[in-house]
């Protein structure tokens, strides 16, 4: 049931990027997944996309991202490091 809550809250969103769910120490929840979480948003499929690299996902926010858009990033641990990512890439792509 959460997954399904969870999915349509974040179809609140224009364009969703869904990482792998990464629980460090943790027994892992069967069906509890990234894909399946991507699954559940209620979008179009093109608005939606499942990255379990966590390398590329900064890439698929700034292919995405026009100006004044809103990135938001929401998880645990690092998560937040993909902001900056997603920041040093739009400086580049915007040549400053």
């Amino acid at each position: 049931m959460f997954i399904t809550e969870f999915g349509a809250a974040l179809g609140l969103a224009d364009e969703v990027v869904v990482l792998e769910v990464f629980a460090p120490g943790e027994t892992a929840i069967p069906g509890a997944s990234g894909q399946t979480m991507a699954a559940n948003v209620p979008l179009d499929a093109s608005h939606v996309v499942f990255e379990p690299s966590w390398s590329a996902v900064a890439g698929h926010l700034v292919e995405r991202a026009s100006s004044g858009d809103i990135i938001m990033t929401l998880g645990a641990g690092d998560i937040g490091m993909i902001g900056l990512e997603v920041l040093d890439l739009l400086r580049l792509r915007e040549g400053a």
